[in-house]
C-alpha cells in the first residue's frame, strides 16, 4: 500500500517559537540528532499571509501563479480559491483520485462559513468559527460530528478546540480500515490570536516576554515609509506583545500534546513505519520586531521562516537539512511520497530526495511576494543563499522604496544596505526572472547562483 500522508499543520506561529515547548520536533523531526525525522533550518513562505500561504501548500504554486493573494474578497479568501478553481484542482484531489482517502480536520481557508463540502475531502470536519470565544466553535461536516454529538464539546469553554480537533483525528484514525492510504490535514488554530489554551497551562510562562532583540521597538530612517511611519512601542503596546507571546506559547504546549497523541494513534493501528509527518504553519510572525507590535505580512525573517519538521519510511533520522524550503515544496513533496506526477502548474519541488539524504541540484534564491494588506504595502523581493534579502516595493507611500539586507551580518535586518549603494546586479536579475515566473521557469530561475 502507498505510505499514508500526514499533515499538521499551525496558524501565525513563527520559527523560534518552538523552541519554547520541546516536544513537537521530538515527535517528528532532528532534535539534536536523536529524533526520528528531520529538520529543514530554513524553511520559508512565499507569501506570508494565511490564506495566500495555505493555497501555496496546496497547489504548489507561488501565489502570483495560483492568484489568490490576501486574506479578503474579492483577491482573496475561500471565495478566491473557489473562483480560481482551485478549490476542486489541489494536492487533495489529486491524492483522492490516486486511491487516497482524503481527510481535513479543524481550519480550511480564511472566510469559510459551511454549507458546502469541496469536492476533494472524503472526509471533512472544516471548522466555521475558529478564533470566537463566543458563539462557540462550530464545524461544518460531512461525516459523523455536530453539535448534538455524544462524543465532543463544541465549547470551547469546556473542551479546548485543539483537543477537539486532536479527538476527532484520534478516531478518525481508528476508524480507518488501513484499506487504502490515508492523507490526512489536521489544521489546528493555535497560536493565532486569541491564542486559546488549556486552563491547566493558565501559570506556565508567567514571567515570559517578546524577545527583545535588536529590531523589537524600534523603526530606522533607512527603512521603508511603512516602517518608519511606526512610533517606538509604547508601555502599552509592549505589555500587548508580551501578553500575546505568552499566550501563544501556552497554546503551543496543547498543540504539542495533540500531536504526540496523533502520532501515538498511528503506531497502535500499525501505520507508524508507514506514515509520512510534516510539521508546519502558514507563516510566522512578528512580536514587537520593527516597531511594529504584532502581524505578518511583512519580507522580514519573523514573518517568512516557519518551522518545517518531517519523518516518514525513508526520511533520514536526526538530521538537520542546510536547504531552502518552501510552502510550495508540500504538494510536489506529496506527490513523489504518492509515486504520481506533479502537475504542470507547481512551481515548487519536491523536498523526498533531500530527506533521503541525497544530493541533487537545489534552489539557491526564492521569491518573497505580497499584495497591499493590513497596512503592509505590495511587494517581490528575492532571499539568496548567501543570505541577500532584496526587496522592492510597489504601493501606497512606500512605493519605489527597496531594501536590502546581509542577514548573516544583520539577522535582525536593521541595515539597509541601498544606503550603501546600487542594487548587486544578479539580485535584480533574479527578482526580474522570478516576479512572473511559472513552473519550471521558476525552478530554473532559482537555481541561478552568484556571479
Amino acid at each position: 500500500m502507498k505510505p499514508n500522508i500526514v499533515l499538521l499543520l499551525t496558524d501565525d506561529q513563527d520559527e523560534r517559537s518552538l523552541s519554547l515547548v520541546p516536544g513537537v520536533e521530538e515527535a517528528i523531526g532532528a532534535a539534536g540528532g536523536t529524533g526520528p525525522g528531520a529538520t529543514f533550518n530554513r524553511a520559508f513562505v512565499t507569501t506570508p499571509v494565511c490564506c495566500a500561504s495555505r493555497v501555496s501548500q496546496l497547489t504548489g504554486a507561488y501565489a502570483h501563479n495560483h492568484n489568490v493573494l490576501t486574506n479578503f474578497p474579492p483577491t482573496g479568501s475561500v471565495t478566491k480559491f473557489r473562483s480560481e478553481g482551485w478549490e476542486d484542482e489541489n494536492i487533495a484531489s489529486r491524492l483522492k483520485a490516486a486511491g487516497y482517502r482524503t481527510t481535513i480536520i479543524g481550519k480550511y481557508m480564511n472566510g469559510y462559513t459551511g454549507g458546502y463540502v469541496p469536492a476533494p475531502w472524503e472526509r471533512y470536519f472544516a471548522s466555521t468559527r475558529p478564533y470566537q470565544a463566543s458563539p462557540p466553535l462550530t464545524f461544518y461536516e460531512n461525516m459523523g460530528l455536530g453539535a448534538e454529538g455524544p462524543e465532543y464539546s463544541t465549547d470551547p469553554t469546556r473542551y479546548l478546540d485543539t483537543y477537539l480537533l486532536r479527538d476527532v483525528a484520534v478516531r478518525e484514525i481508528g476508524r480507518w480500515g488501513a484499506d487504502r492510504p490515508l492523507f490526512m490535514v489536521v489544521s489546528f488554530h493555535g497560536p493565532h490570536f486569541p491564542a486559546f489554551s488549556d486552563p491547566a497551562d493558565a501559570d506556565r510562562f508567567a514571567d515570559l516576554k517578546a524577545p527583545r532583540v535588536p529590531s523589537w521597538g524600534v523603526s530606522d530612517a533607512d527603512d521603508p515609509q511603512y516602517v518608519k511611519n511606526q512610533a517606538p512601542l509604547t508601555a502599552e503596546e509592549a505589555k500587548a506583545a508580551d501578553t500575546l507571546y505568552r499566550k501563544k506559547a501556552r497554546s503551543i504546549l496543547a498543540i504539542r500534546r495533540a500531536i504526540v497523541d496523533i502520532v501515538k494513534k498511528f503506531e497502535e493501528k500499525g501505520q507508524l513505519d508507514n506514515t509520512y509527518f510534516v510539521f508546519t504553519s502558514d507563516n510566522g510572525y512578528r512580536h514587537g520586531e520593527h516597531a511594529m507590535v504584532h502581524g505578518k505580512h511583512t519580507p522580514y525573517e519573523e514573518d517568512i521562516n516557519v518551522p518545517l519538521f518531517v519523518r516518514g519510511p525513508d526520511v533520514s533520522k536526526g538530521v538537520r537539512l542546510p536547504n531552502f524550503a518552501l510552502n510550495i515544496d508540500l504538494a510536489p513533496t506529496f506527490c513523489e511520497w504518492a509515486a504520481i506526477s506533479p502537475r504542470p502548474y507547481m512551481d515548487g519541488r519536491s523536498l523526498a530526495p533531500l530527506l533521503r539524504g541525497e544530493s541533487v541540484p537545489w534552489r539557491t534564491n526564492f521569491l518573497i511576494e505580497h499584495w497591499a494588506e493590513s497596512g503592509v504595502p505590495t511587494y517581490k523581493g528575492v532571499r539568496s543563499n548567501e543570505g541577500r534579502v532584496y526587496v522592492e516595493y510597489t504601493s501606497g507611500a512606500s512605493a519605489g522604496d527597496k531594501e536590502l539586507y546581509d542577514v548573516r551580518e544583520d539577522p535582525y535586518q536593521l541595515n539597509n544596505l541601498m544606503d550603501d549603494g546600487a542594487t548587486p546586479t544578479y539580485l535584480r536579475e533574479r527578482l526580474a526572472a522570478l516576479k512572473a515566473c511559472s513552473g519550471d521557469a521558476c525552478r530554473s530561475a532559482e537555481e541561478v547562483s552568484r556571479t
